[in-house]
């Protein structure tokens, strides 16, 4: 049996499921990289730097419907703090930084 044919079979069984370009599974391979190699820039042990690379590769293909972000990815996230939420002084906050999670303040960097 030919591959396209298997995949074809695949996709019956998996609604939504679609094949992708060649250009678009290196792009992603790219982008899990670059993020795995900051993550590990970072100060994170090469067991979390890929379980966050994971978790982010997940939720950027909507495998797992995850809304969820990183300090890390956000447009507030400056010098290892966060400007978007003060605490009572008025001072930022320090951000969970490699912890995906929800935030109303949340702003992609970017983003156009």
């Amino acid at each position: 049996m030919n591959s396209e044919k298997e995949y074809d079979d695949i996709s019956q069984y998996f609604p939504g499921f679609t094949l992708q370009s060649k250009e678009v599974r290196q792009g992603e391979d790219a982008k899990y990289l670059r993020r795995k190699g900051v993550f590990l820039s970072e100060g994170l042990s090469e067991k979390e730097a890929t379980a966050l690379a994971d978790q982010m590769w997940n939720r950027d293909r909507d495998i797992d419907w995850d809304d969820r972000k990183l300090c890390f990815e956000c447009t507030n996230y400056v010098g290892r703090k966060c400007m978007g939420i003060l605490d009572k002084f008025k001072r930022p906050t320090l951000p969970t930084q490699f912890l995906l999670q929800r935030c109303e303040k949340f702003n992609l960097k970017g983003k156009k």
